[in-house]
Order: structure tokens, then sequence, then C-alpha cells
């Protein structure tokens, strides 16, 4: 246990708290808030969030592997799957790709405060080792040549995944993973791969 603004952990019961501030103040239940404001504003129409049991069609399973055998591992096997705030949230690269071009167009809010999300807070009473590397929910670093990037990581279940923008040169990539997979490697691979072919060198047409 810390003050708040002297160190930083991570928490999805964070995010689950900021879901239930979400449905008092807007008077919808999460998900409705959720596919009202950001996926149909966005035109992610095979994008869903539930409460519940995932789609029947449409997506993928979750697997860990246990000796020699698979074992499925999302809903129903993992008890905050589709917890709300944190979990719960069915997409795709190509719908992903939607979501944030329309964060770059301030589809959602305005531009003063999605830039304000993407910058790393800072804190006067900060007291880490670890200089502050996150804005709201975003985590902020750099690529080897020193462009910043913004992204998201995270798991759940048997799912893993990764989403990475490039602001300055407009790129976004996602690694999205159904069994455990090194997706810092495949991260690094793909930053190497933009640089050895010049991506961030200039802006690509």
């Amino acid at each position: 246990v810390f003050e708040p603004g002297t160190r930083y952990e991570y928490s999805n019961p964070a995010y689950n708290g900021l879901a239930l501030i979400v449905e008092q103040v807007s008077k919808m239940k999460w998900q409705d808030f959720v596919k009202k404001n950001i996926l149909d504003v966005a035109g992610m129409k095979t994008s869903t969030i539930t409460d519940g049991p995932h789609p029947e069609t449409g997506v993928a399973h979750a697997y860990l592997k246990r000796g020699d055998k698979w074992i499925e591992k999302d809903y129903g096997e993992e008890p905050t799957f589709a917890a709300s705030g944190n979990g719960g949230v069915w997409s795709s690269i190509e719908e992903l790709a939607l979501y944030e071009r329309s964060l770059r167009s301030a589809a959602f809010l305005n531009d003063t405060a999605i830039q304000s999300s993407r910058n790393i807070r800072s804190w006067k009473s900060w007291m880490d080792n670890t200089p502050p590397f996150i804005g709201w929910s975003w985590f902020i670093g750099k690529t080897p040549d020193g462009l910043k990037t913004v992204g998201h990581t995270g798991s759940q279940g048997g799912f893993l995944c990764n989403y990475v923008t490039v602001p300055e040169k407009e790129i976004l990539f996602v690694i999205l993973c159904n069994t455990p997979r090194d997706v810092d490697g495949y991260t690094r691979f793909i930053t190497n791969w933009l640089i050895k072919n010049k991506w961030l060198d200039e802006v690509k047409p």
C-alpha cells in the first residue's frame, strides 16, 4: 500500500472500479456504454464486449499447455475473464486499427484529453526509483532509435496481446495470441523490422 502519486503498480481492480464509476455517471451498463460510445462510433461492427460467455461464433478460444495436452483457458476457466473494466472485449487487428483511427481523429474525446492520456503523467510526490512511464492507462516508451511509443499490453486466461503505436510516424502494430507466446520478443522483432526497412525514418504513404 502506498500514497497515490508516489509509486506505480498495475491494478486490474482499479479498472473494475473505473467501470463502476462510468456506470454511476452515465446511468448505463458498462458494456452498453462501451458499445454505444466506442465500438459503434469507431465502426467496429464485429467487435463486442460481454459480461458472460463469449460469442458462440466468430471468436477464438484461448489455450494453455499442461504436460502434453492443451486445455481451454478463457471464459469458464478464468474467474475474472469477463470482469467489467478489464475483460470481456472481443476484437480483431483490423478493428483495433479502426479504434486507433478514431482516437487520432478525436471521435471519442476531444483532442486535448486524448493527447493528455498519451503523455507521461508527472507527480511531484513521486518516490519510486523507476521514473513515471504511464499516461492515462497508456504505457509510454521509446523505440531503440528514440521515437516515442504509446501502447498497452495484457493477458487474460490464455490470451496475450500488445498494442503499440509510434505516433510521430502514424504507425500501429497489434499482436494478438490465443496461446502463450513471447509477446515482448515479437514486439522487438517488429520494431527492429520497422527500423531495418526505414519505416521509422520516413512517413510511409
